[in-house]
């Protein structure tokens, strides 16, 4: 998925299982609010400014592996049913986690 500027997914709900692996978004991403009932993947995902994932739940595992994100990354309350894999993300701006609640193991390594 290529979008050229920002994306709204704040809200969505999806079932199962969510792919946004190698997606290339121009400005800013936000998700906040959303329910992806299985595992979600971000792998590989460039977003030129912030990504808000506030409020956010995914019912599995979510990677964000590799990730790079231009500016701001917020987690704050993001509830995630499985571990969480951040391993060689780079967020450029700050990264905040304040009340997330990761069911499994959290692997921020880089």
């Amino acid at each position: 998925m290529k979008i050229r500027d920002y994306a709204l997914f704040g809200g969505v709900e999806i079932g199962g299982y969510a792919s946004f692996a190698r997606a290339e978004i121009g400005d800013y991403a936000l998700f906040g609010g959303a329910k992806i009932g299985g595992n979600a993947s971000f792998g590989g995902a460039t977003i030129g400014a912030y990504a808000a994932f506030e409020g956010a739940e995914i019912g599995g595992y979510a990677g964000f592996g590799g990730v790079k994100i231009g500016g701001y990354a917020g987690f704050e309350g993001v509830k995630i049913g499985g571990n969480a894999s951040f391993e060689g993300a780079t967020i450029a701006g700050y990264a905040a986690f304040g009340g997330a609640e990761i069911g499994g193991n959290a692997f921020l390594i880089r």
